[in-house]
């Protein structure tokens, strides 16, 4: 055992079953008659319904039964199988204070892991119950077989009573050995062993690869998206003066009617009388224009004819003026080639003109938004020639086109069955950010206002609608198979809403905003205390990580068109960038340029989802908000890479000037790029320091952590801060 009595260590070996049982019933507890389980020992369930399955630690006992902890699943308690005690045996490293324990980030994630630096090295000396015995028959025996290696630790001394009794022990770390890990000597009967860290973070690592249909198992929620376009109007008058021949016949009650039956149509008609001042091409041709309205003033003073029955002529003085209306739409080039949207149930677009916007190239679409005109627009009454005739053709102009979809999942209900599948003992998803199962301990925090923009928390409610789903809104069959892995969960979260995740303490994943972490002083180096200020004095000593500074950021959706979903690259001018490098975060199974693709006139690749950010005040709607650089107001411009760089992106940046959506901005944050020497610290047997969110104060201010580790032996910490 360990000469400080802080620690012991125990081996639980998966393969290695001490006693068996089969259970009769699983309800309050499992039942399974006379047994010899107490509370912390760990067994084995199989063939139980899936959320028992596995390894458990039992957490009560009665009797008969056994009780552990599932979580939110429910089960079904008609499936019973089999309990399997298995072996807890107590194991003497003969090294242990020699290895040290490290805390590291996981590569892009923010999370640190606590692993163990130094291998374990077992053997047959007196007193340790013959270790080495243990692992030749129980792990080289098992080949490939996981054996749980538990650190318990405690800080009170309790003299000399025995190391196994329950009394302040907790466990301080969790890791677990396979037979190849170990470097063997037979002749020397000794085995040294390397120990993988088994954390709460392991399952969710292990299975981040794995496929998960979202499509199976979530509710469904019905959104309406009424898709936008422009309508644009011109008025055009003209001075009437003369006889308007076979164009109208006059009745007996005194109406001006258009005579369909002798005179042109009713586009030719109107084209006569204005097309020469007013220059517009009517109906579906080229400039795309319909007419709205028709106004004809009569001078009162010189009106012209006279109600004469059967006359074919009618001699009119006033005013003509017509209102044209049109449809618009903007689409973005790709690759020098204007892209035109699809009719989507109405008339065809025509290409108006080219432009830019933000200096990206753009297409000006047009189209008559009137279908076809009723031959009885164009009929009015009149009681003399001094009336006003207005012929109003604005009936003929349908309602913009309003979509609906019944198979949109929420993200929420989507990422937790994405980690829960393959991790049971993960309990479900919180976010103060997101406002998924809401904590609400954040600085700042208030139900619907998002704690990083201080405004409406539009992203409380994200939608995902498959791809096909969402091209075919009426197919008889909808998607069923829609697939995310964990690894594309956390990479959405990460590159859209810069927003980062850790397991809590209750198992919880917890998602939050780069702004959440690193929030306060827990730890002073500069102190007398234990002699902290002498070990760290005059280590102001730094060095700076330019390598890493890109040069350019760069975002991509899975499809986008618009301006503010194609956005800009992030960029950094200071001479302390890396010019090679460039960082290129592509989410290539996300759209959210939902206009992009509704008139987009065909996608082949119809995988992947569309993300939709709701109406925070209706559900049931599309959000709307002006785009940031088109300043248009579009669907679902919350989601844009353009208002998702203003919004959440400004923290956290790789230097504090920079440009973003072309405008050189000064950032909220930055990172931290300068790296002091590595500072000790003598914290005491138990010091609670979490490098999530503690920050070290030293001699250059308070760090953030980057790197943490401590000596088993002597308690010792040492940190790499980041200034």
């Amino acid at each position: 055992m360990i000469p400080n009595r802080r620690y012991r260590f125990f081996m639980v070996n998966l393969c290695d079953y001490a006693e068996s049982y089969t259970s009769t019933y699983v309800g309050g507890g499992i039942i399974i008659g006379a047994h010899t389980f107490v509370a912390g020992d760990y067994a084995w369930f199989e063939g139980f319904d899936t959320p028992i399955n596995g390894l458990h630690v039992i957490t009560g006992t009665d009797p008969d039964r056994v009780y552990i902890d599932i979580g939110p699943d429910a089960v079904d308690t008609s499936i019973l199988g089999t309990v399997n005690k298995l072996v807890k045996r107590y194991v003497d490293p003969l090294n242990f204070l020699n290895t040290k324990f490290v805390w590291e980030k996981q590569n892009d994630e923010i999370f640190f892991r606590k692993k163990l630096s130094g291998k374990l090295k077992f053997d047959n000396h007196i007193g340790n119950d013959k270790d080495f015995d243990y692992f030749l028959n129980h792990i080289l025996s098992n080949p490939c077989c996981k054996v749980k290696f538990v650190v318990e630790k405690r800080c009170s001394e309790l003299g000399f009573d025995d190391l196994r009794t329950e009394q302040n022990w907790n466990i301080d770390w969790e890791g677990y050995i396979t037979h190849n890990m170990g470097k063997w000597n037979l002749s020397h009967c000794n085995v040294e062993t390397d120990i993988e860290v088994d954390d709460e973070y392991t399952c969710l690592l292990d299975s981040k690869g794995e496929e998960v249909n979202v499509l199976d198992g979530t509710p469904l929620h019905t959104v309406s998206i009424t898709q936008e376009t422009g309508l644009e109007e011109f008025e055009c008058c003209t001075h009437l003066s003369g006889v308007l021949m076979g164009l109208f016949s006059i009745d007996h009650g005194c109406g001006i009617e258009y005579d369909h039956t002798r005179g042109p149509s009713a586009s030719t008609l109107l084209q006569h009388i204005v097309m020469g001042d007013c220059g517009k091409t009517i109906g579906t041709g080229i400039g795309g224009w319909g007419i709205k309205k028709l106004v004809v003033t009569i001078d009162p003073d010189n009106p012209g004819g006279h109600c004469i029955e059967g006359s074919e002529a009618v001699c009119l003085t006033g005013t003509f003026c017509i209102t044209y209306i049109r449809e618009w739409i903007y689409t973005f080039d790709i690759d020098g080639v204007p892209q035109q949207p699809s009719a989507n149930g109405g008339n065809d677009w025509y290409n108006d003109s080219s432009s830019t916007i933000a200096g990206l190239p753009v297409t000006k679409w047009a189209r008559n938004p009137s279908t076809t005109y009723d031959e009885n627009d164009f009929s009015m009454d009149c009681s003399d020639y001094s009336n006003s005739l207005t012929f109003d053709y604005s009936d003929s102009i349908p309602d913009p086109t309003t979509t609906t979809y019944e198979t949109g999942r929420y993200l929420s209900d989507a990422a937790t069955l994405v980690a829960r599948t393959n991790c049971k003992q993960i309990n479900g998803i919180r976010s103060d950010f997101f406002e998924i199962n809401p904590v609400g301990d954040t600085p700042g925090y208030a139900a619907g206002t998002n704690y990083v923009t201080g405004a409406q928390n539009k992203i409380k409610n994200l939608l995902l609608i498959h791809m096909s789903d969402y091209l075919n809104p009426t197919a008889d069959q909808p998607a069923f198979i829609g697939n995310m892995t964990f690894e594309q969960l956390t990479q959405l979260w990460r590159v859209a809403f810069n927003a980062y995740w850790f397991v809590d303490d209750e198992g919880y994943i917890r998602v939050e905003h780069i702004s959440w972490f690193s929030r306060a002083a827990t730890v002073d180096t500069t102190t007398v205390a234990n002699d902290n200020r002498h070990r760290n004095k005059s280590l102001k000593a730094f060095t700076f990580d330019r390598t890493e500074t890109p040069i350019r950021e760069e975002f991509t959706w899975q499809h986008q068109g618009n301006i503010d979903f194609v956005g800009f690259p992030i960029k950094y001018s200071s001479p302390c960038v890396n010019p090679k490098k460039v960082i290129k975060s592509d989410l290539t199974f996300i759209s959210t340029d939902t206009t992009f693709l509704t008139f987009l006139t065909s996608i082949e690749e119809r995988d992947g989802f569309v993300l939709i950010a709701l109406d925070p005040d209706d559900n049931s709607q599309i959000d709307k908000e002006v785009g940031l650089l088109s300043t248009l107001d579009l669907n679902n411009a919350h989601l844009s890479w353009a208002n998702l760089h203003y919004n959440y992106h400004r923290h956290d940046r790789w230097l504090l000037d920079g440009n973003m959506n072309r405008v050189d901005e000064t950032f909220l944050s930055a990172k931290k790029t300068k790296r002091q020497v590595p500072i000790r610290f003598a914290g005491g047997c138990c010091a609670a320091i979490n490098p999530l969110t503690d920050l070290i104060t030293s001699e250059l201010g308070d760090g953030q952590i980057d790197k943490m580790q401590k000596d088993n032996r002597d308690e010792l910490y040492t940190f790499e801060l980041l200034f």
